[in-house]
């Protein structure tokens, strides 16, 4: 017989940290996965995932077993992973989040942020990795309509400063008759006085006007992308 008071408690102990490690990995908001590390990228085998996995990707865990890590993937990223991969591999990758899109169980596209965690055995050698995942589509799809809000709204501003650059130009063609015309009737010999004043008034408010007119276009022009009119 021999006193095995010492390995039950190891073994209590253990199963202790085994609650609590499963508790924190359930319970946790991101997404967390466990896996072998292959010889390439869709050799990896998942050992484990968290719920919040499950409920994010939509595939359950024996569906997401069977298969291969780049089937989650949208297609078009799957060359960036298979090269961040290669990087790690070497040695020239410091393990930093990146964002990547995934295609959800309903064919939906979503986007991710994940951390990869690299695991090794005793005698150095890399045999799992754990990846933490944050779902941060809203983020994405919000800063995206941001963005289509910023050219759209660009593009009715260019709009504007087009239109009003083009009204301006041809409003200044009549005030330029007007001018040109009053002069000429300010020349005419025997104009009585009171017509002269009131050609004075015509012409000065009309050269008022043309030189407002003349910075609106100048303003408009370069807003729209155009060299001011000097």
């Amino acid at each position: 017989s021999r006193d095995i008071t010492a390995q039950k408690t190891r073994d209590t102990e253990f199963n202790q940290i085994k609650r609590r490690y499963g508790a924190i990995v359930q319970n946790v908001s991101d997404a967390i996965s466990i896996s072998t590390w292959g010889t390439s990228y869709d050799d990896n085998i998942l050992l484990e995932v968290n719920q919040r996995t499950v409920e994010m990707l939509g595939y359950s865990f024996d569906e997401l077993r069977a298969m291969r890590p780049s089937d989650i993937l949208a297609q078009d990223y799957k060359p960036k992973a298979y090269r961040h991969r290669a990087l790690r591999e070497t040695g020239e990758l410091v393990e930093t989040p990146m964002q990547f899109p995934i295609r959800r169980k309903d064919g939906s596209i979503g986007y991710v942020e994940s951390l990869g965690m690299l695991v090794e055995d005793e005698d150095g050698r890399t045999v799992e990795t754990i990846a933490l995942v944050r779902d941060v589509t809203e983020h994405v799809e919000r800063e995206e309509n941001l963005r289509q809000a910023r050219v759209v709204a660009e593009a009715a501003l260019t709009a504007r400063d087009v239109f009003v650059a083009n009204v301006s130009e041809e409003l200044r063609q009549p005030i330029g008759d007007i001018l040109e015309h009053t002069r000429l009737l300010l020349r005419r010999a025997g104009t009585p006085d009171d017509i002269i004043k009131r050609l004075h008034r015509i012409y000065a408010e009309a050269e008022n006007l043309n030189r407002q007119i003349g910075d609106v276009l100048d303003l408009t022009r370069v807003e729209a992308g155009f060299d001011a009119v000097k």
